[in-house]
């Protein structure tokens, strides 16, 4: 498959798989890329417990193992009709839209699979949280760090999206995300704002003036705008009074001893919104 040719979505059967099925249908149908939904099935092992091993005999044992083998592949079996009947729901979801899809299950660590998957990537769709809990997706962090393709995080249900917002402070990762919005199909078709959180209103005016220069050459007018406060309720603020449906922003700093001092910008960012995510590395 040729390479960045794909929106790919990552879907587990939970209540945003149909949600992450939408968002990345709506993507594909937007910049004219196929659309692919995988299902990353993860194995646990299960071991013989150890506390019988020295109190049975050696044909029990043979037999224990031999019981714990046949569960494995059962839970297998079950695991795979799961992830299939996931990837035909999201299938049948972007089929709504008006999008076909091709579907994937694969074996293994989600991230692993992303990461050998990247080069075929031009966005990856995923949501926040997994099947089994409310809280946002143990792996997701991993997956950020790990690739280098734009991720768009769906934390709630679709709903057809008409502005973005663009957190930015000048920095390569969002000045990469100010490129893309200037030259990518997806934001032809919204309204586009330009947010920095700063008290030094002079000087965010001509960061935000030379971020609107960069804007027009692709034909988009944004609103420029500089918000004062703490920068992640500013800006959630922000999104919230003019009803943007999802934030464009970078991705973690290179510096994970500085994230453990003083906290990711972006994990906070993640953990508070209620709208979907852009992220850039």
């Amino acid at each position: 498959m040729q390479e960045n040719s794909t929106v790919l979505g990552c879907v587990d059967g939970s209540e945003l798989s149909c949600a992450v099925a939408q968002y990345a249908a709506w993507i594909a149908r937007s910049i004219g890329k196929p659309l692919k939904f995988i299902h990353a099935i993860e194995h646990h092992s299960k071991p013989a417990p150890t506390d019988l091993s020295g109190a049975i005999g050696l044909g029990a044992q043979d037999d224990l193992l031999e019981h714990l083998s046949e569960e494995e592949r059962e839970e297998s079996k079950t695991l795979l009709a799961k992830g299939k009947a996931a990837l035909e729901a999201a299938k049948t979801c972007a089929a709504k839209m008006g999008v076909e899809a091709q579907l994937s299950q694969r074996h293994g660590p989600l991230y692993e699979n992303l990461i050998e998957l990247q080069a075929q990537m031009r966005v990856l769709v995923l949501g926040l949280r997994g099947e089994e809990s409310h809280k946002i997706g143990g792996q997701i962090e991993e997956v950020i760090r790990s690739l280098h393709k734009p991720i768009f995080l769906v934390g709630q249900a679709f709903s057809q999206p008409k502005k973005a917002m663009l957190a930015y402070d000048g920095s390569p990762s969002s000045q990469k995300a100010l490129e893309m919005m200037a030259t990518a199909p997806l934001f032809k078709q919204l309204d586009c704002h330009v947010v920095h959180a700063s008290s030094a209103k002079a000087d965010s005016q001509k960061l935000l003036d030379r971020a609107g220069e960069v804007l027009k050459t692709g034909g988009i007018d944004a609103v420029l705008t500089t918000v004062e406060g703490e920068a992640i309720g500013a800006l959630i603020g922000y999104q919230n009074a003019h009803d943007i449906d999802f934030t464009v922003m970078g991705a973690f700093s290179h510096n994970r001893f500085r994230d453990a001092l003083f906290g990711s910008f972006t994990a906070k960012m993640i953990a508070q919104t209620q709208k979907p995510l852009l992220l850039l590395r």
